[in-house]
């Protein structure tokens, strides 16, 4: 979903706040609900009006490929990419080869009833669908970040590269857009200006997901220290002519602006008030929300999304009654409706909480039910999946295929980051689990967040050096004095003796990574299983290790 606003100071209502103020952007992308908002403002002082939806879709886009985002690369490649037109189009037309989703475009305008208006500017047909060429050109210099650096310099690469969502070089107005425009062009000179650029950052990334500190990282893909880079950096900006890429576009239809164009429908008031009230619900500002649904009700008394947006209202303020009442009134029109179904779970858990409770197995069957409902509803409704792998995390496998899409498309949401790791370490695979938190630390924006996750994947580091793993056959079950059992192992030649102090002292999966309960019974048996345990150095007693869990790939009889 797309947000145009076109007027600047309505716009500034809705930016996310630092410091309680709203950032200086002149746009953003926003997720945490059944979809997720784009929103930018079209009366930004930019020589496309569309740049920034462009830089926000092209982090939506890069999510999904690249395996670790810096801050510095995130926000370079986004400018790199946003800066892009069709080959032998007209001078500065943009465009966005990769809007196969072909997202309508609400636009909010002061000045009408309720501070909202219409979308005249869906006439245009959104230019985003002007392209007729069969390749583009990505990577077009941009002149204001040019001038920027020229004019108050370089910062250090080193600090560039250390930089995090929650550095002052990030968030500070005036240091960050500096931040941007050598983000810009650190990512234009690596990828575009250097061979195997795209290579060596693929490299970079990936040691940075293996926790390797940034700088080092960098030398070590890119075969040059940071520091050396300012010199090639400030030659690089004075060329003549930056080069450019070359992207040949896709055949058919799903290629913006080789199918029809997109229908212009109008957008009834309510619906607008209610977009605006969930981008300021997803920013944890439930007062200047409930205003927007209340407007909402006034023009439609029957609008259930506004119905609902207040139930999240009540529920943020821990007004139960009204909570209820308000999902009530949604479920009872819309049983099947997703956001209330997860409304109605999250209401179950949050007053639980409130009251220094658990909740009742009743209650979670309630709960989980719902989230089922909702995400099969809705599979990338991030806070309803989220919510359900953490009621109920089995099977851990089937809530990990849904859980890592989600973290994919949204990499800044640490709580779910760290909710797939708890997944991973369940199923054994600590390596995913310790990849998983070092891109929610990251990509994280709030630095309790980012301490947690960091915290966490420290612990995992741990645990992954003390502990090995071995897939192969289990071939014998050998019983001994005061109940301790050894598992022997067959992998080619070679045998690994396991041993568990008792039944209960290590943990049986099945296949999908259900936990289940076997019956044990000594002697030889043939069963192919992976094994992870507690590693003896030196082989005490002819045993390799502590056995602390162990996956039947198969299930038998």
């Amino acid at each position: 979903m797309v947000l145009a606003i076109r007027d600047g100071e309505a716009f500034a209502r809705f930016v996310p706040r630092h410091a309680g103020a709203p950032r200086e952007v002149d746009g953003f992308f926003q997720g945490g609900t059944a979809r997720c908002y784009i929103a930018f403002n079209l009366r930004a002082e930019r020589t496309d009006p569309y740049d920034a939806l462009y830089h926000e879709y092209a982090h939506l886009a890069l999510n999904r490929f690249l395996p670790a985002q810096p801050a510095w690369v995130a926000e370079g490649l986004a400018e790199m990419y946003a800066a892009w037109r069709p080959a032998g189009g007209p001078g500065g037309t943009g465009g966005s080869p990769q809007l196969e989703e072909r997202a309508r475009i609400h636009s909010a305008r002061a000045g009408g009833p309720g501070g909202t208006g219409g979308s005249p500017q869906l006439e245009e047909r959104a230019r985003i669908h002007s392209a007729r060429a069969e390749e583009a050109r990505v990577g077009l210099a941009r002149p204001e970040h040019l001038g920027l650096l020229r004019a108050r310099g370089l910062l250090g690469v080193d600090e560039v590269l250390r930089a995090n969502y929650t550095s002052e070089m990030y968030v500070r107005e005036g240091l960050n857009q500096r931040f941007y425009a050598q983000s810009w062009l650190l990512a234009h000179y690596l990828v575009l200006g250097r061979p195997r650029g795209t290579e060596q950052l693929q490299q970079y990334l990936e040691a940075i997901t293996q926790g390797t500190d940034g700088p080092a990282a960098f030398r070590a893909a890119f075969g040059e220290d940071p520091a050396s880079l300012a010199p090639r950096l400030r030659a690089y900006m004075e060329m003549a002519a930056l080069p450019v890429a070359s992207v040949a576009l896709a055949d058919g239809n799903a290629v913006a602006g080789t199918g029809p164009p997109p229908e212009v429908m109008p957008v009834a008031p309510a619906e607008i008030e209610s977009l605006l009230a969930d981008l300021l619900l997803h920013q944890d500002r439930p007062r200047e929300a409930r205003r927007h649904l209340e407007r909402a009700l006034a023009t439609d008394p029957g609008f259930v999304p506004a119905r609902d947006g207040l139930a999240q209202v009540a529920l943020s303020q821990a007004r139960w009654d009204e909570a209820r009442a308000q999902l009530k009134a949604t479920l009872d029109r819309e049983p099947e409706n997703p956001l209330a179904l997860h409304r109605y779970a999250d209401a179950l858990v949050k007053e639980a909480a409130r009251r220094g409770e658990v909740l009742s197995d009743a209650e979670t069957d309630a709960a989980a039910s719902a989230l089922e409902k909702a995400v099969g509803q809705a599979p990338h409704f991030a806070d309803a999946v989220e919510l359900l792998a953490r009621l109920r995390p089995q099977p851990p496998r089937r809530r990990i295929a849904l859980l890592a899409p989600v973290f994919t498309r949204e990499p800044q949401r640490t709580d779910i980051g760290i909710t797939l790791a708890g997944l991973y370490v369940r199923v054994n695979d600590l390596a995913r689990a310790a990849a998983v938190l070092t891109r929610a630390q990251a990509s994280a924006r709030d630095e309790n967040m980012r301490f947690l996750a960091g915290h966490l994947r420290a612990r995992i580091g741990v645990a992954s050096s003390q502990t090995r793993e071995v897939t192969g056959t289990l071939v014998r079950l050998e019983c001994q004095a005061e109940g301790a059992l050894d598992f022997v192992v067959e992998v080619a030649d070679r045998r690994f003796v396991l041993r568990a102090s008792g039944p209960r002292a290590v943990l049986l999966y099945g296949p999908d990574g259900d936990p289940f309960e076997r019956e044990l019974i000594c002697g030889p048996q043939r069963a192919p299983v992976s094994a992870v345990y507690l590693r003896h150095d030196g082989g005490r007693d002819g045993l390799a290790g502590t056995l602390l869990s162990m996956t039947w790939s198969e299930v038998s009889s």
